[in-house]
């Protein structure tokens, strides 16, 4: 199967936006790495059987994920451009 994405997936990006939200909120950056690379995994292997994914899709995926991990964290990623 060929992979076709909406948008240039950067799992990198994803991490290093995962750390930044974390870190404003004071949390340890090792934790903080262990919880993007948690995540990025999730999203890595959940992407694997997709023929097309956007990147409202993954998004979501990665607030999903998130959520057991640090409620906290998923929120600042949900609303990171909603917050003045």
């Amino acid at each position: 199967m060929e992979e076709v994405f909406d948008y240039n997936y950067s799992r990198n990006s994803i991490k290093q936006d995962i750390i930044e939200h974390g870190a404003g909120l004071g949390l340890p950056r090792g934790w903080l790495e262990q919880i993007a690379e948690m995540t990025t995994q999730a999203i890595d292997d959940w992407i694997a059987d997709k023929a097309m994914v956007t990147e409202d899709d993954i998004r979501r995926k990665v607030i999903m994920e998130l959520e057991p991990l640090n409620a906290d964290i998923a929120y600042a990623y949900e609303n990171y451009d909603k917050i003045i």
